[in-house]
């Protein structure tokens, strides 16, 4: 600590708390957990901030099933980034605990897309109107809409005017 080397803070946390959570006082094991997160926040070390997250996500005592999904969805889609299958694994099974059905490992950006999302985005990034894209995929304007929508989300952009950007730079 007296060093600030967040990486290492975060790995002693995060073993600290794995050890604890094998004895009496568990409960100190979700202290720690949470102090890791807060150590490894903004430090680049991407994927014990996975592992912080997983474990974190993977205890009922962590909050609603809600925010523990929100946390263990964010966990798999680093750790999928960092390359760790062993990370995603884990945190598909935690999702998977907590109710979920996670269909892919990355939440964020491109290749969070479905093939279906990316039809849709591609056609709409060269211009062309929901209901033109509706009739080329044979779908209807509202599922173009939310497909849309939900490509908006993933790809971190407000609407069709960063779109062509959007999908330019990954």
């Amino acid at each position: 600590r007296a060093y600030g080397a967040p990486r290492a803070i975060g790995v002693a946390l995060l073993a600290r708390a794995r050890l604890m959570a094998e004895r009496p006082a568990a409960g100190q094991a979700l202290e720690h957990l949470r102090e890791a997160l807060e150590a490894l926040d903004g430090s680049g070390a991407d994927l014990v901030l996975a592992e912080v997250m997983i474990d974190l996500g993977s205890r009922s005592d962590a909050g609603t099933d809600n925010q523990r999904r929100r946390i263990l969805r964010d966990a798999m889609d680093l750790a999928h980034r960092c390359g760790s299958w062993r990370a995603v694994s884990r945190a598909m099974e935690a999702l998977r605990e907590t109710g979920a059905r996670p269909r892919r490992p990355r939440v964020k950006g491109l290749q969070a897309l479905t093939p279906q999302e990316r039809r849709v985005t591609q056609l709409a990034a060269t211009g062309q109107a929901n209901r033109d894209i509706a009739e080329a995929l044979f779908l209807t304007r509202r599922t173009v809409e939310l497909h849309l929508t939900n490509a908006y989300r993933k790809l971190g952009i407000d609407g069709r005017a960063e779109l062509a950007d959007a999908l330019a730079e990954r």
